[in-house]
């Protein structure tokens, strides 16, 4: 499938990564909101600062199979987490070898799917050398992304899904 990059402009035939610039929260606040209640966004972190509460996300990469391929069908999703959590993530950030393992919510609603897949409960492994955690979900939920993360999806429904993703 191939695709024209919006960062360099060049043809590639790889399927593109399905990013996310934000958590779904950020999405649904007005813009008014958005300057009363963002206290950080980068491209790797986020804070909400609400009066009654404090939410964290770091943005993580999630690797879909597909099935009869080697390729994967790469996300780049957020994932909320506790605070010490963030804590220790973000004083670890640019480590050489940390190895954190943390425990997460995925904070993206992905398309294709019908329900939600915000909240689905999340496993964090960093990889150091300051990229991007990698985040597999817990087994046992009953959700149908998560079923498709373990038993992949087809080539076609990958597509869809980054076409979708493009606004296509």
């Amino acid at each position: 499938m191939p695709y024209t990059c919006t960062q360099c402009g060049q043809t590639h035939d790889e399927l593109p990564a399905i990013a996310f610039d934000a958590p779904q929260y950020y999405y649904i606040l007005s813009i008014e909101d958005r300057k009363k209640f963002v206290k950080k966004l980068t491209s790797d972190l986020c804070i909400l600062a609400y009066d009654n509460q404090t939410d964290y996300f770091i943005r993580t990469v999630l690797n879909q199979k597909i099935t009869g391929h080697d390729d994967r069908l790469q996300y780049g999703v957020w994932v909320s987490v506790s605070e010490t959590s963030f804590n220790d993530y973000t004083e670890h950030l640019d480590a050489e070898e940390h190895k954190g393992k943390y425990m997460g919510y995925l904070s993206t609603w992905i398309p294709g799917y019908t329900t939600t897949t915000t909240g689905i409960v999340m496993r964090i492994q960093t990889t150091g050398n300051g990229h991007r955690p990698e985040i597999v979900p817990h087994q046992g939920q009953d959700h149908p992304f998560v079923h498709n993360y373990y038993n992949g999806i087809s080539l076609e429904e990958a597509e869809t899904r980054v076409k979708k993703a493009m606004g296509e």
